[in-house]
C-alpha cells in the first residue's frame, strides 16, 4: 500500500509540474484501468458497487484529459 501511495504522490507531482501533460494523463488512465480491472477480477466481493466505482473513475479520467488538453491550449 505504501508503494501505491508513493506512486500516486509522484504522479500528482508530475501533474502539478505541467510537463508532458498528455503522457501524465495516459499514465493516470492506464493505472486507474489496471487498478479497476485488478479489483474486479481479484476481489469482486470487496467492491460493493462496481458500477459506481467505474463511473467515478471514468469521470476522473475524463477530467485528467480535459486538464491536459486545456493546459496545452493555454501554452500554445
Amino acid at each position: 500500500m505504501v508503494g501505491i501511495g508513493l506512486v500516486e504522490a509522484a504522479i500528482g507531482l508530475w501533474v502539478l509540474s505541467g510537463r508532458r501533460r498528455y503522457a501524465a494523463a495516459a499514465v493516470q488512465t492506464a493505472l486507474i484501468g489496471v487498478f479497476n480491472l485488478g479489483g474486479l477480477l481479484l476481489s469482486p466481493a470487496a467492491i460493493d458497487e462496481p458500477g459506481r466505482m467505474l463511473t467515478a473513475n471514468l469521470a476522473i479520467v475524463a477530467l485528467a484529459w480535459v486538464v491536459a488538453a486545456r493546459s496545452a491550449e493555454a501554452r500554445s
